[in-house]
């Protein structure tokens, strides 16, 4: 009996260690992720190289919880920097962990699916996109915790409008995008006020964004009739949110920016510019790109509204500058896959100084290397969209599509007063009507002798634009035409072929050009004169 004893003691004191070496490991990993998230100090990029040490501790431990935790921080970092190649790498990787039923779990999991679908969604793979967010769906659904469930499907349903701005979903998008607006609300108002799980910051947070992407969908529309004024309606609604609760400081900016844009649209230009600055302001304690280039858009146009062009130049340049930038991590990200930053940090904690030096050289170099690599890239895409620009002046066939009738919820016209419209657009393009300064919707509404609703629906069905956007389409259409077809339009300054088409402003004809044909007009007329 004596040996059995012993040995029943032995191994009884075996797995005494064992599990009090597990739970200090699991214990150490949960101390450091709350430090890390904490901590308010340390940069972004050394957070990210903290998160990515503990996802790899984690892994490497099987410890279940934390790589989900850790994981969910990490994506939560990429997404809020724009790094969706990252947060979809993070996600494939950690998803393999979904196990356990606890409540826990499953409130990590569906975080994990929802961030991971917008990320998808951002990166167009509307299938994955969609399965994502199911999943995500599922996982809130099952939720015990009402108040975490309701937060969580409010956000699932305000980031599922992603997929109606994919272009297959265009006719779709503005009743869809609304109802699972209004769905994400109904979601947010059924959280408790003064719960322990779901703070009323976070609540009130969640829903100001819904109403701010509420105004964003009207002001998208906003040459239809009562649209500017809902958008305001909304923003209003935000913004006494924004005084009353601590909505984040990401989404605090980025509402700035938006009720810069809807007092631009209302002409009170120093207003814009005010909020406009604002955000900017605030944009520099978290760092988001995609929100000061959207501040610099409505400075520079409000600027050259005011007829202050040195700054509006100023902003211009920072905008051309930081879109380009955006534009070129989006067609090649920078950042280092995942799997190699992981597989980089095994190691690491007793690599010697020497190992360290060479480290840091060969990350220099193939820095370099995927820096030229992508400059290359750039130019070899400018150089594409040129061949396809000069394709379509040589092909350019143009086709008009008429149809029976136009019909909406508001507005009937018939046949002979949607053709007599379009008849008069044909002679209104033919004589080139357009390239005068005065042209807005209501001088061609009175030339026409027609109702600015009935010419702004005909517009909208002739060409698939608003008015802006076809007159500019037109104006940017000609001088394209002029400057391949006759050389000496080459040989002028970029004031005098703003000019020619009907700009007061260089700089906002640089915009329009770049936008409708993707290539600045300097770069047209240097490949051009090659």
């Amino acid at each position: 009996m004596k040996p059995h004893f012993l040995l029943f003691v032995l191994f009884f004191l075996f797995q005494t260690v064992l599990f009090s070496q597990a739970l200090n490991i699991k214990e150490r990993i949960d101390k450091q992720l709350t430090k890390i998230t904490s901590d308010t100090i340390i940069s972004i990029s050394d957070k990210e190289t903290l998160y990515v040490k503990l996802l790899e501790d984690a892994l490497k431990n099987e410890y279940n919880n934390g790589v989900l935790n850790v994981g969910f921080k990490l994506m939560l970092m990429y997404s809020n920097l724009g790094q969706d190649k990252n947060v979809i790498s993070i996600g494939n990787k950690i998803k393999k962990h979904r196990k356990g039923d606890d409540e826990d779990s499953k409130q990590l999991l569906a975080r994990i699916y929802q961030i991971n679908a917008l990320a998808l969604g951002n990166l167009g793979m509307l299938n994955d996109c969609r399965k994502s967010f199911k999943t995500a769906i599922k996982y809130a659904e099952s939720l015990k915790n009402s108040n975490k469930r309701n937060y969580i499907l409010s956000l699932c349903y305000e980031n599922y409008t992603i997929i109606f701005g994919i272009k297959h979903f265009k006719e779709y998008s503005k009743d869809s995008t609304l109802y699972y607006l209004k769905k994400s609300i109904e979601k947010a108002n059924l959280i408790k006020n003064k719960n322990n799980d779901i703070s009323q910051d976070l609540k009130y947070d969640m829903i100001a964004f819904v109403y701010m992407r509420m105004a964003i969908h009207s002001l998208e529309q906003v040459d239809k009739e009562g649209f500017l004024e809902l958008a305001e309606d909304y923003l209003n609604k935000a913004l006494d949110i924004n005084e009353n609760y601590n909505i984040l400081p990401r989404n605090k900016s980025m509402l700035l920016n938006q009720v810069s844009w809807m007092y631009m649209e209302k002409k009170e230009y120093l207003k814009s510019i005010n909020y406009a600055n604002r955000s900017l302001m605030i944009e520099k304690l978290y760092k988001a790109p995609y929100h000061r280039v959207e501040s610099f858009e409505f400075l520079a146009s409000c600027y050259m509204e005011l007829n202050e062009k040195e700054k509006s130049k100023t902003y211009l340049e920072k905008y051309s500058y930081l879109k380009d930038s955006l534009l070129l991590t989006e067609k090649g990200s920078i950042d280092e896959p995942l799997i190699q930053k992981i597989t980089e940090e095994r190691g690491k904690l007793n690599n010697s100084n020497k190992k360290k030096i060479y480290l840091i050289t060969a990350s220099f170099l193939i820095i370099s290397v995927v820096l030229l690599i992508l400059w290359r890239i750039k130019i070899k895409r400018l150089n594409l969209k040129y061949i396809t620009l000069i394709e379509r002046l040589e092909s350019e066939n143009r086709e008009l599509n008429k149809k029976n009738i136009i019909e909406d919820k508001n507005i009937l016209i018939n046949e002979d007063a949607v053709n007599t419209i379009i008849d008069k657009l044909n002679r209104f393009e033919a004589s080139r009507s357009f390239l005068k300064k005065e042209v807005d919707l209501t001088w061609l509404a009175n030339q026409f002798k027609t109702n600015i609703k009935y010419l702004s629906k005909t517009i909208k069905f002739k060409t698939g634009k608003n008015f802006r956007d076809y007159i500019n389409g037109l104006r940017i259409d000609y001088i394209t035409h002029r400057l391949y077809e006759d050389p000496i339009y080459r040989e002028y300054k970029i004031e005098y072929l703003a000019k020619e088409c009907g700009y007061s402003s260089s700089q906002v004809f640089v915009i329009s050009f770049k936008k409708e044909n993707e290539v600045t007009p300097s770069f047209f007329i240097k490949k051009l004169k090659q």
